[in-house]
């Protein structure tokens, strides 16, 4: 598509990567229902399955009504004052790992996936191309274990095989330079690992 319109091909992959995705966004709005009492593609006996599902999975947590009452508990509650100089200050070690480890993992595979591809041989279309797969195979991840993890009840053997994938992914991207395939394999683990919604 290069010189269609006027623009290079590595920009049409933006213009369709955008529309695509602003296409599904929009249909999804129309089509996802917000609850499952307003599914219209399910029975009524389907619908209370359901509901019964996830009253029992909340267990005892009920939805209360926002109230300023109930705002301002959440300012008197010592755990949050305890939590929020990890996040907000950078003045402690522990703030500044957390930060680091997020910031590291988020902005590595957004930013330099490409690059990453670049450098292992591949024309500026092919590693935009080639950064879609790893993303995919993160959602994919990301989905089938939180399916598994919900299923047997049990996180703590998925949270820990994520972040042993995502170190495998980032030590295999950023020292197998002369292995083009196993770099592109860690992405993919990387992503994985990132992805994992524990």
């Amino acid at each position: 598509m290069d010189g269609v319109n006027g623009y290079h091909s590595w920009r049409w992959i933006f213009i369709l990567e955008g529309i695509l995705t602003a296409v599904i966004a929009m249909t999804g709005y129309f089509f996802i229902p917000g609850f499952p009492e307003d599914a219209t593609f399910i029975s009524e006996e389907d619908k209370q399955y359901v509901l019964a599902g996830l009253k029992k999975d909340a267990g005892g947590a009920t939805s209360d009504a926002l109230t300023l009452q109930a705002v301002l508990s959440v300012f008197r509650d010592w755990q949050i004052w305890c939590m929020y100089p990890y996040y907000h200050f950078d003045s402690s070690e522990c703030s500044s790992m957390i930060l680091l480890g997020v910031g590291t993992c988020l902005y590595s595979l957004a930013f330099f996936i490409p690059t990453i591809l670049l450098e292992s041989g591949y024309t500026a279309v092919k590693a935009q191309l080639y950064s879609i797969p790893p993303g995919v195979c993160g959602i994919v991840w990301s989905v089938g274990s939180a399916f598994l993890a919900d299923h047997f009840n049990h996180r703590f053997t998925f949270a820990i095989i994520a972040i042993t994938m995502d170190i495998t992914g980032f030590v295999m991207a950023g020292w197998a330079i002369s292995a083009p395939g196993a770099r592109y394999a860690g992405l993919f683990l990387a992503y994985m690992g990132f992805a994992s919604p524990f």
